[in-house]
């Protein structure tokens, strides 16, 4: 007579935790890839917290300042964003369009629409597009990554904006060429009042 082994599958739980170990969350795992670092800076940005790197800290804008500030602790959190994400890599400008209504009459849902001028082959692509703002209390808008497989280099979305403000579009080729544009919006009612 032979003997089945019957294996037991652990079954979800609705508390939140992960099957038997209740030290194994979501929270505790991201937790702690923020304690060893594994998670990127840019994370703060979009509601986490950070501490920067010593490396990231020791960087010096020898590329392109946006405001001339030497010193990186005067750098408002927009322009410690803009330097993450470009890592302090020359930009042109123009390169890419960005439309959106001059005037927004509600801030909680103006429509951007932003699109760079690229073969979209597999050689010489558009391979992300960021939307930041310089007066939202989270400045990191989104980022669109985009690949060969795309008939253009376009995306259309709403965002939040936190009054009158510069939105700025980044484009970021296979190339490694970076291209900036922004745009000044007037919003009436402003959104993002409690940094959410």
């Amino acid at each position: 007579m032979s003997e089945i082994n019957a294996v037991q599958t652990p079954q979800p739980r609705t508390d939140g935790q992960s099957f038997d170990n209740p030290h194994f969350t979501k929270r505790g795992l991201l937790l702690g890839g923020f304690k060893i670092g594994l998670i990127s800076p840019l994370s703060w940005f979009t509601g986490f917290q950070f501490a920067l790197t010593k490396d990231a800290l020791a960087q010096s804008g020898t590329a392109q300042t946006i405001t001339g500030s030497s010193s990186r602790a005067e750098l408002t959190p927009f322009e410690l964003l803009y330097k993450e994400i470009t890592n302090s890599q020359p930009i042109a400008q123009g390169g890419i369009v960005l439309e959106t209504p001059r005037l927004a009459d509600n801030g909680h849902s103006a429509a951007l629409r932003v699109y760079v001028q690229s073969p979209m082959t597999k050689d010489d692509y558009v391979k992300s597009i960021y939307l930041l703002s310089d007066r939202n209390p989270r400045p990191f808008m989104g980022r669109f990554d985009l690949s060969p497989l795309n008939p253009s280099a376009e995306i259309s979305t709403r965002v939040r904006l936190n009054g009158s403000q510069n939105v700025y579009a980044l484009a970021l080729t296979s190339k490694g060429q970076w291209f900036s544009v922004h745009v000044p919006v007037e919003v009436t009612e402003s959104a993002c009042l409690d940094a959410s």
